[in-house]
């Protein structure tokens, strides 16, 4: 009051003070699928009032505002093949944070496959690339056993892990040879399918001979994983079910034990034009089988009874005219143009591909012949033959005798398979003469090493990583050789990244075919793109190392071993020794010595290389180590020590991994075995596979 008394007037003070206390942390509805092969994943859930939502964690950082009632709801980008830890904040309009709420989820768009499979007791166990969803093995063709009377009845479980799968038969299994096939009807967690199907025998008998080889995919010139190779006929005769099967893995190779004498391949694979092969086994060593291509097809188009005209490659290539009636229902028709290095079978000595297609038809026949054309390599005049391979004798079979025309050519298509223009050589390598009807003739085989020199151009020389590039291979001879002498490519890359660090992967070799032009020239031609890893990894610089040897041959040293084990020997001494119950299954075993080029990266600091080998088992991997032993000449300095190194990848890096101890012999290097009893030894992997 005042000194009258009177009350003071009331005041009032409006102030606001600082907000400084956190929201809660976000909350999801629900957590978000994981593993997932997607490039965003929803996020819904719901935060305080008016804040903003926060994401980090991911490829790139996302916000959402969160409504009046709290809700929220935005999409975050995902880092490839990673695990993805994502941190969601509630952030206030005074900019106070929550505590992070952390989601883990996995992007997982890598498709599973089938990296192993055995008999083992009464059972087959089918071992997968990574965990697979095990209700999808349930799926009809997921996993399917056969034997010479046909599917067996059982039942597939899974593992804890989610990367076994067994197959427990209703009936105990029958001693001879099974059949095993498992389907892309198989996905991962993360719903991705079986990047292909996966076929192979389980069983049989311990052969005196094996097949083996490698399959290339055209488009890229690189191996070529899930191609199906299969010994269809043997001695002239359709084998029965179960064929003798194998399916490539990542580095192409497939070997197949077989018993000495002729067989016919067929190499197959979803998506790509079929190759066969007829080769001729020795007994006591394998063969090497010419490498086959394969070549994406082209998208089929409908055709009807009415006939129609299917296109590949643009106005300027090929045509295949159906007239009408030629088929007598609605039928997918596919022409797909095959580079000369990608024919299903190889042309006699002195005859060079001008241009060639696959036909494919559907499985319909054609009760009149259609019309192919194709856009012919060489100049106007040029004298063809059209021929077709002859699936039946796997022969070139000569259709018909035509001259290119504006750069093209045309000949009949009588049914679905291989078609070619093809030129003779002319003297002194020049072959019989093409008659209608009547499979191409040869020129003599050319002796070996003829060739003094190999030119390689590129082109473009320098690409993008998901480029190809076409190689021209032009020859220098010692004398003049017929069209069709096989060669070896070998192929290494290189790639420098970011951080400086070089990436070496393991080299390849594949067999090459060398030509001649409209002139006469020697050469060869095929397509080369840069490995995955090129495309993935933090590049700044690739290279492609490409050299031309002379055919290798068609022996390979090894032999055919099974549950008894034994023991294969390499051209230069070198020993692999597989103990008795080490193989489930007849396998083809191989053993070659290699150089210290064809090593992915430089040796640990304090090493010294004794020497380099390559181990094949197959694809397989053994229940018990084996013993491998380096041949030398003579004995390893007094008080040398050693150890066993094998590339191994980790990611898409080749490491080396110590697996082994060896030990000096009189003349050379041995692996030495692991003592159980020793308390104070290492448990060293040992040698269990092939590499």
């Amino acid at each position: 009051t005042d000194r009258a008394g009177n009350p003071v007037a009331p005041r009032t003070l409006v102030f606001q003070t600082s907000d400084s206390s956190a929201p809660d942390e976000p909350v999801l509805t629900a957590l978000p699928p994981s593993p997932v092969c997607a490039n965003t994943i929803p996020l819904a859930g719901s935060a305080e009032p008016g804040a903003t939502v926060e994401v980090a964690g991911g490829a790139a950082a996302a916000e959402a505002p969160a409504a009046d009632d709290g809700s929220f709801a935005l999409s975050v980008q995902l880092v490839p093949e990673r695990r993805n830890t994502l941190e969601l904040v509630a952030v206030d309009a005074s900019a106070n944070r929550s505590s992070p709420l952390s989601v883990e989820v996995i992007h997982d768009c890598t498709a599973p496959y089938v990296s192993g499979a055995a008999r083992s007791t009464g059972a087959i166990v089918v071992t997968f690339s990574e965990a697979v969803n095990g209700a999808s093995l349930a799926s009809p063709g997921a996993v399917v056993v056969g034997s010479s009377t046909g599917p067996l009845a059982g039942a597939v479980s899974l593992d804890p892990s989610g990367r076994l799968a067994t197959f427990t038969p209703d009936l105990p299994l029958p001693a001879e040879a099974l059949s095993l096939r498992v389907g892309t009807a198989v996905v991962d967690l993360a719903g991705n399918a079986l990047a292909y199907p996966y076929a192979t025998q389980l069983g049989g008998e311990v052969t005196d001979s094996f097949v083996a080889g490698r399959v290339l995919d055209d488009s890229t010139g690189r191996p070529l994983a899930g191609a199906s190779v299969a010994v269809v006929a043997s001695g002239g005769i359709a084998n029965a079910e179960p064929l003798p099967e194998q399916t490539t893995g990542g580095d192409g190779r497939f070997g197949i034990p077989v018993a000495s004498g002729s067989h016919e391949l067929l190499v197959t694979r979803p998506g790509y034009t079929p190759a066969f092969r007829r080769i001729s086994a020795p007994s006591g060593s394998g063969v090497d089988v010419f490498d086959p291509r394969l070549t994406p097809t082209a998208q089929p188009a409908s055709i009807g009874v009415a006939g129609g005209t299917v296109a590949a490659g643009g106005s300027a290539g090929a045509q295949l005219s159906i007239p009408s009636g030629a088929l007598a229902a609605d039928s997918q028709v596919a022409v797909t143009l095959l580079a000369e290095q990608a024919l299903p079978m190889r042309l006699p000595y002195g005859w060079s591909p001008r241009v060639a297609a696959w036909v494919d038809l559907g499985g319909a026949a054609l009760s009149v012949d259609a019309l192919l054309e194709l856009p012919a390599e060489g100049g106007d005049g040029a004298e063809v033959a059209v021929v077709r391979l002859d699936l039946g004798s796997l022969q070139w079979v000569v259709v018909s005798l035509e001259t290119v025309a504006g750069g093209r050519v045309s000949g009949p298509v009588s049914a679905e398979g291989a078609y070619a223009a093809v030129a003779a050589d002319g003297a002194p390598t020049d072959p019989p003469l093409a008659v209608v009807g009547v499979p191409l003739g040869a020129a003599p085989a050319p002796p070996a090493d003829q060739v003094l020199a190999a030119d390689l151009t590129f082109d473009p020389a320098v690409v993008l990583p998901s480029q190809r590039s076409e190689v021209t291979v032009t020859y220098t001879l010692l004398q003049d050789v017929p069209s069709g002498l096989p060669l070896t490519l070998l192929v290494r890359e290189d790639l420098t990244l970011l951080d400086g660090t070089v990436r070496r992967s393991a080299p390849y070799e594949t067999d090459l075919l060398l030509f001649k032009t409209d002139g006469g020239s020697p050469r060869s031609r095929f397509g080369l793109r840069p490995s995955l890893e090129a495309q993935t990894l933090p590049l700044s610089l690739g290279a492609e190392d490409v050299f031309v040897r002379s055919y290798q041959g068609e022996s390979v040293a090894g032999n055919v071993l099974g549950g008894d084990g034994g023991a294969v020997v390499s051209d230069l001494g070198d020993r692999v020794t597989v103990p008795a119950g080490a193989l489930g299954e007849p396998t083809a075993v191989t053993l070659e010595r290699r150089n210290a080029v064809d090593l992915p990266s430089a040796l640990p600091a304090a090493t010294e290389l004794a020497g380099a080998l390559e181990l094949g088992f197959s694809g397989g991997t053994l229940a018990l180590p084996a013993t491998l032993e380096l041949e030398l000449g003579q004995s390893p300095a007094a008080g040398d020590r050693g150890l066993l190194l094998e590339v191994v990848t980790v990611g898409t890096e080749e490491l080396y991994r110590p697996v082994a101890l060896i030990e000096p012999t009189a003349s050379g290097w041995r692996t030495v075995a692991v003592d159980p009893a020793d308390p104070l030894a290492l448990p060293w992997p040992q040698v269990l596979r092939g590499g």
